[in-house]
């Protein structure tokens, strides 16, 4: 087949509108375009035929210098993008009280975290559009890179139209959620699967720090190794300036889930996770959880079981659920030494 750097010089056809505006007009020409991006991106070359014809149709095409952001937090969500070329950093902003690694110094990082690099066949921008959200991060560009992008009223044409845009990336995470995710397990497959659709896939770099109760999603490991730590009590003997110390309550691998809190307010135990390897999650938001309802009432046992299990393991009150049962939401409070993202 043809080479890495013939598939992007065809893709670069639509880097002059006008050009592409006849040229497409050809079907031999777009056939080309969709070869080219198939190589480059499995994501793309999963999606049936005509849906990546239209996709290339109405794709705009997208060259960022290094250093470029591509979109910036906080702004309002309004294309989906696929990397074809370049790498990319997914960047948080820090707030103003974020601690060192360890919560052991008052000193603050970087303005920005890197969360995740994107390369090649990558896509990023469909979770604020899906959910009506702003942008929860930045996106900038580390080296030139080239990008394929939809605005947000074609990304809802291809959805809406029924032409299985997200369909066979929720089709094939099906079988995962069903055989990984016990939540999941007793779940109709029509609801299992209007709840994947808007599951988006987020991706966290080691040895990073997420305070679950404050996080504002609740995660379901798809890849990686993360633990669910706390602080010990203060010890009043301790140094001046020693930090306080953690403890691992427990390892999070596949399948399981944390943020739960989020939901159920009366599980916040000021808990936090941090990431032992590079790990991929799903990420559900409250607005999906609550269409949901049955999702939602399996979520609710599991987290209260998991909860109640680790609190008596490691020598502390349980909670009696019970009492909770029609509490409604409250705000979470601040955790400080932690960051929230």
């Amino acid at each position: 087949g043809p080479s890495r750097t013939e598939c992007l010089k065809c893709i670069r056809k639509l880097a002059n509108p006008g050009k592409w505006a006849l040229e497409k007009q050809d079907p031999d020409e777009i056939s080309k375009v969709v070869r080219a991006a198939s190589r480059i991106s499995e994501w793309f070359a999963s999606q049936p035929q005509l849906v990546q014809r239209e996709i290339i149709v109405r794709s705009r095409y997208d060259s960022c210098r290094p250093g470029a952001p591509v979109v910036r937090e906080g702004a309002v969500a309004d294309r989906f993008y696929m990397v074809m070329f370049g790498k990319l950093e997914v960047r948080k902003t820090k707030s103003a009280n974020v601690l060192m690694k360890h919560g052991n110094s008052s000193k603050v990082d970087d303005k920005f975290e890197t969360l995740a690099v994107l390369g090649p066949g990558t896509n990023f921008g469909e979770n604020g559009i899906l959910t009506g959200t702003k942008r929860n991060a930045s996106v900038f560009a580390v080296d030139t890179s080239e990008l394929l992008s939809l605005s947000t009223e074609d990304f809802a044409w291809l959805i809406n139209a029924n032409c299985n845009f997200m369909g066979s990336v929720a089709n094939s995470s099906l079988i995962w959620w069903k055989n990984n995710v016990r939540v999941m397990a007793n779940i109709s497959d029509t609801s299992a699967l209007d709840f994947i659709r808007l599951a988006s896939l987020h991706r966290f770099l080691p040895n990073r720090i997420i305070e679950v109760d404050t996080y504002g999603q609740v995660c379901f490991i798809k890849e990686g190794r993360c633990t669910l730590n706390m602080f010990q009590p203060e010890d009043p003997f301790a140094k001046p300036g020693g930090g306080r110390k953690q403890k691992v309550l427990t390892e999070l691998t596949k399948g399981h889930f944390f943020g739960e809190s989020n939901v159920f307010p009366w599980l916040q135990k000021g808990w936090f996770i941090k990431t032992e390897s590079n790990i991929e999650v799903y990420v559900a938001t409250k607005s999906n959880l609550n269409r949901h309802p049955s999702i939602m009432a399996s979520l609710k046992e599991e987290a209260e079981f998991r909860t109640n299990y680790l609190l008596g393991r490691h020598g502390m009150p349980t909670i009696d659920v019970s009492k909770y049962a029609n509490m409604e939401r409250r705000p979470a409070p601040a955790l400080s030494g932690v960051e929230s993202r």
